[in-house]
């Protein structure tokens, strides 16, 4: 019983994962035999294996982050925000789905923006994960793990109230200047730089009040 349980609280997050091979299953006759990417060599790979790879690494990152909780020496605070936790997964699952069925489309032939929809999809990931920022409590792998966060659950909890707030604010912010057309090279200055300052700032924020603990 606990098994079935188990396996339909995460069937949601499962459906999510396989939507894109439904997606390419649908649209394979009119996939490219090869695409470009850039940052590669050979430059020219399959569409097939690319598609796989992207797959493969979306049900990878959905095991590991099963896996985290069970090896994290805070595991029992997992037990505080499950909830919390499920959701982000969920969004991070969704969020791979969603640039795969992004990367399908476009080499399909569907005219779309990818840079766009992608640069959207990121903000939009890091809004609602900011959201359930404020429930997360102290462990390794989830949140703002910086040196004085983790050694003190004060700076922890007050840190990931203010993260929260930096995170939800630049994101719709980003998700606002995303959507005014503009140059490729300021949009990816713009859309590096709102994400810089999103995650400096609850860092900088932890150092000074640490130290502002620690100096009393």
């Amino acid at each position: 019983m606990k098994t079935k349980n188990y396996l339909k609280k995460e069937l949601p997050i499962l459906i999510v994962i396989i939507l894109p091979v439904v997606f390419v299953l649908i649209l394979k006759n009119h996939l490219n035999s090869s695409t470009q990417i850039n940052w590669i060599e050979p430059r020219q790979i399959s569409t097939w294996i690319f598609v796989l790879s992207l797959i493969g690494l979306n049900f990878l990152i959905y095991g590991l982050m099963l896996f985290i909780q069970r090896i994290d020496p805070k595991k029992s605070n997992y037990e505080i925000f499950k909830s919390a936790f499920y959701k982000i997964r969920f969004m991070i699952s969704l969020f791979m789905s969603v640039i795969i069925g992004v990367f399908i489309a476009s080499n399909s032939g569907i005219v779309i923006n990818e840079i766009k929809i992608i640069r959207i999809s990121t903000f939009v990931l890091l809004a609602v994960t900011g959201n359930y920022a404020y429930n997360v409590k102290p462990n390794w792998f989830i949140g703002f793990r910086t040196p004085w966060t983790l050694d003190n659950e004060m700076v922890w909890r007050k840190t990931h109230h203010l993260g929260a707030k930096i995170m939800i604010g630049f994101s719709i912010f980003g998700i606002a200047i995303s959507l005014i057309p503009q140059k490729e090279t300021t949009g990816l200055i713009v859309f590096l730089s709102v994400i810089l300052i999103m995650v400096s700032i609850p860092i900088i924020y932890s150092y000074r009040l640490h130290k502002k603990l620690t100096d009393k």
